[in-house]
């Protein structure tokens, strides 16, 4: 790996100056904005609030058919966790973000017991 990246991300950008007939600054500039676009593109989309509401209908209705088998403080906790559906990283956009301390706020449990479920 060199300090901006990998070999085979500067043979992509030479390849894009050499297609565009553009230096290898505009084209890098050029790739780094496109992926950019895509990005906020893919985060726009699964960050819809239908595509969200979707995925949480489908979650809160696995949990109540597959619930028998589940114990009632990870109950809790997964009915916390598809409150917060959307709040994911930027790898993971649909995803989840929670600490410990904010699942046991939103649950009313204890770091501990909310760390355990």
């Amino acid at each position: 790996m060199t300090k901006n990246g990998s070999n085979a991300r500067k043979a992509r950008i030479r390849a894009q100056a050499d297609k565009a007939g553009t230096t290898y600054r505009q084209a890098a500039r050029t790739l780094s904005n496109e992926r950019v676009a895509w990005m906020e593109t893919a985060r726009a989309i699964f960050h819809g609030p239908e595509g969200l509401r979707d995925t949480q209908e489908t979650h809160l209705l696995d949990l109540s058919e597959k619930g028998a088998r589940i114990p009632e403080l990870v109950k809790v906790c997964l009915y916390a966790l598809t409150l917060r559906l959307g709040t994911g990283t930027l790898i993971d956009p649909p995803g989840v973000t929670c600490t410990v301390t904010e699942l046991a706020a939103a649950t009313g449990l204890s770091a501990a017991a909310a760390e355990n479920a």
